[in-house]
């Protein structure tokens, strides 16, 4: 989106603090480039939609196991959560993941827009 709006505009850039109140003045025409264009990246078809967001991608869902990462379900943006966890018993009839049954806590500072707070997720 980037090189197209390169190719029509002279994009320049110059240094922004993001909680100031000056906006880049390419970045509305930069949004309406990234809602057109559709390609294929690392985490599969890239595309947005009117409003900017990404839609039609997929993830996977890892778990650390004792052999390592291992992949057990995804989530998609059309049908969200998909989980195919597989759980072995041990010989001993009990389960043979050693933090099975252990409650963690998971904690993250707020940092938008990677981890922002929602009231609702309606």
């Amino acid at each position: 989106a980037l090189n197209e709006l390169s190719a029509v505009q002279q994009v320049r850039q110059r240094p922004l603090d993001c909680s100031g109140q000056n906006a880049w003045v390419h970045g509305n025409s930069l949004v309406n480039y990234m809602k057109m264009v559709e390609f294929t990246g690392l985490s599969g078809p890239i595309k947005f939609d009117t409003s900017g967001l990404r839609t039609q991608f997929e993830m996977d869902l890892m778990e650390l196991q004792m052999g390592g990462l291992t992949k057990v379900g995804s989530w998609n943006s059309l049908d969200h959560l998909n989980l195919a966890r597989v759980v072995k018993k041990s010989e001993e009839g009990g389960e043979a993941d050693p933090m099975a049954n252990k409650t963690f806590v998971i904690t993250a500072i707020l940092n938008p827009p990677y981890t922002m707070l929602v009231e609702s997720h309606e």
